[in-house]
């Protein structure tokens, strides 16, 4: 008896992190340039936790199946970020946290995250254009995040509503793929 091969073919679930990841961002962009108050940053909650946290993090194993290690790598840290972001806004509603406790948190992971994308953008020398691109803006929207710690000092007026913030959600506007 003869046998035969079955070739499965799987899905690119590239495009699932890709969108998630742009949704996600584009909303938190939204915030950053000022259109809504972060006072009411609480409507961030779902798309950071839905499409940022879990989404990316379905992409990211879906990545890891089909042998993608810059993939899984990615869309599996950046959905950290997402659901971290997601639980300390949560954990303000649920007064587990304090408006500047998680404007310290948030200040850390945008250190963290500019640095890790850093990382990623010069990974991504060897790859496609789009890539490479997509990962650069992503790092200036990033960047001028840096100073997120300072956000919780807006609370107490010693400084005022900062520029840089608004010129991190243009940036990030410009970052989304999707979008």
């Amino acid at each position: 008896m003869a046998s035969t091969t079955v070739t499965i073919k799987k899905a690119d679930p590239t495009a699932l992190g890709i969108f998630s990841y742009g949704f996600s961002l584009f909303i938190l962009s939204i915030y950053a340039m000022g259109f809504y108050p972060w006072s009411e940053s609480i409507v961030m909650i779902a798309p950071a936790l839905v499409f940022g946290g879990v989404f990316l993090l379905v992409a990211a194993n879906w990545e890891y199946n089909n042998g993608n290690t810059f993939g899984a790598t990615a869309f599996g840290t950046y959905s950290a970020f997402f659901l971290t972001f997601a639980v300390a806004h949560m954990g303000i509603v649920a007064g587990w946290f304090s408006s500047l406790e998680v404007a310290h948190l948030v200040g850390l992971l945008a250190v963290a995250f500019a640095i890790m994308t850093f990382l990623y953008w010069v990974g991504s020398f060897k790859m496609n254009l789009a890539l490479n691109l997509t990962l650069l803006l992503l790092l200036l929207t990033s960047s001028p995040s840096l100073h997120w710690p300072f956000r919780a000092l807006e609370t107490v007026h010693w400084f005022p509503p900062s520029l840089v913030l608004s010129l991190g959600g243009q940036l990030g506007q410009a970052a989304c793929p999707p979008f």
